[in-house]
């Protein structure tokens, strides 16, 4: 029941999973698994991942302008704002 697949459904809202992958906490693995789950129930594209190189775990790398921006994009597109 913890398990965050066992409550996705084919109208799961889109996700944007923004990985390092020399993370030493959470492995890159689990973004990997969880997206593309995601996209075998709700369809190719509902979650997209991307690397953050160069990064650890929340580090001062995720704060790049090309990672707030594709975030800022991101939540533009799906909450069709401008």
């Amino acid at each position: 029941m913890a398990n965050p697949e066992t409550w996705l459904t084919p109208d799961c809202p889109p996700v944007l999973f923004q990985h390092a992958p020399a993370d030493p906490i959470v492995p890159v693995q689990m973004s990997v698994h969880f997206a593309a789950r995601i996209n075998e129930v709700a369809g190719p594209g509902r979650a997209r991942l991307h690397f953050v190189e160069g990064a650890g775990h929340a580090g001062p790398e995720f704060d790049r302008p090309e990672v707030v921006g594709r975030t800022i994009g991101f939540l533009k597109e799906v909450l069709r704002v401008i």
